[in-house]
């Protein structure tokens, strides 16, 4: 009788937290609608029409509707996803609730390859209007070899691969205002608004969606390959080294893939910051710690939370970058964390 009722209650708790994500998943759709067909001088039936029916309506409204709200929604669907995603796993292998995909500094690297190109013009020669995203992309990439490189040395730690991504944070921000002093006022203004954040930098740019749709995929396939064993790592290593599994490669491995996905998100949008924070613990509130449930369900939420801040910047007609939205609704959130986080230690 005791097995039985376990073996039910499990069924429902199972069921409960599938039937959140197909919530969460309907949620993003609809935002994701909204956020393509409202708050223009068209109706939304009249936008959706062109979504379905290119040229049904108006040459104006497909060029409003394809060239910058279908592709702007996409970017905010899918970084939110990629955010979401990175958030969590770096939460799980640093075992740090306050941890998100910025703590090891990818972000402010990529602000300093983008403000290379700004500042100094490196690249443009060659790379032209691409020159900005493959150096903030290059420049992330640095940040994370040197992660690699220290998480590689024998005896290292979670809280000294925590404390390397602090101390590249420092570098770049100090880096970054080296490139604002040296630049001069104009230089200096272009290379902030590029760290605020912003989902429709790149207009018509439906190939730009692609590749950060394959680096999704593959980062979360790789995520997904590891579920059970990154579930483990909440026990101690020692308990997963026990069962077979070699903890430190498994934590390197993850931090490979998302400071990948990091790198290619920031490259695009700018440094959009508190979702991975955000949508990870509102997900482990929902889902709990298992990674079947964890992992899709810390996606989805941080999809919502850029569609819903991307949403709201026009529902109410607000001239912000996006990064400004997410960072004015994640600092409470944050602070609300620390200070539970401190009561708990007390």
């Amino acid at each position: 009788m005791g097995a039985t009722a376990g073996r039910e209650l499990y069924r429902r708790m199972t069921s409960r937290r599938v039937a959140m994500i197909a919530m969460l998943a309907a949620m993003a759709v609809v935002l994701f609608v909204v956020n393509c067909t409202f708050f223009m001088r068209w109706s939304p039936l009249e936008a959706l029409q062109t979504i379905f029916d290119p040229g049904s309506v108006s040459r104006s409204l497909d060029s409003v509707v394809w060239s910058y709200r279908i592709p702007e929604s996409c970017f905010a669907v899918l970084v939110g996803v990629a955010l979401g995603m990175a958030g969590a796993e770096m939460q799980t292998v640093l075992n740090n609730p306050l941890a998100e995909p910025y703590t090891l500094g990818i972000s402010m690297a990529a602000a300093f390859g983008a403000a290379l190109v700004i500042g100094f013009g490196f690249g443009t020669s060659f790379l032209g209007g691409y020159a900005m995203i493959v150096g903030a992309f290059l420049m992330s990439m640095v940040a994370c070899g040197a992660i690699y490189a220290v998480s590689r040395r024998r005896g290292s730690s979670r809280t000294t691969i925590i404390l390397t991504g602090v101390a590249m944070l420092f570098l770049f921000q100090a880096l970054v205002n080296a490139v604002q002093s040296l630049g001069g006022k104009e230089v200096s203004n272009s290379i902030t608004f590029w760290m605020f954040g912003n989902l429709a930098r790149y207009p018509d740019e439906m190939g730009y969606v692609l590749v950060l749709l394959i680096v999704v995929v593959l980062v979360a396939a790789l995520f997904a390959m590891n579920m059970w064993k990154l579930s483990a790592l909440k026990l101690g290593d020692a308990k997963v080294y026990s069962m077979g599994v070699d903890a430190s490669r498994l934590r390197r491995n993850t931090i490979i893939g998302i400071s990948v996905v990091t790198a290619v998100a920031v490259s695009f949008t700018g440094t959009i910051g508190f979702v991975g924070l955000v949508g990870p613990h509102v997900a482990r509130m929902l889902v709990g710690d298992d990674q079947r449930f964890l992992l899709p369900m810390s996606a989805l939420c941080g999809a919502v939370f850029l569609c819903a801040s991307s949403v709201l910047i026009k529902g109410l007609d607000l001239s912000l970058p996006v990064g400004v939205v997410t960072s004015l609704i994640g600092v409470p959130f944050f602070l609300y964390l620390v200070l539970t986080r401190r009561r708990s230690l007390a």
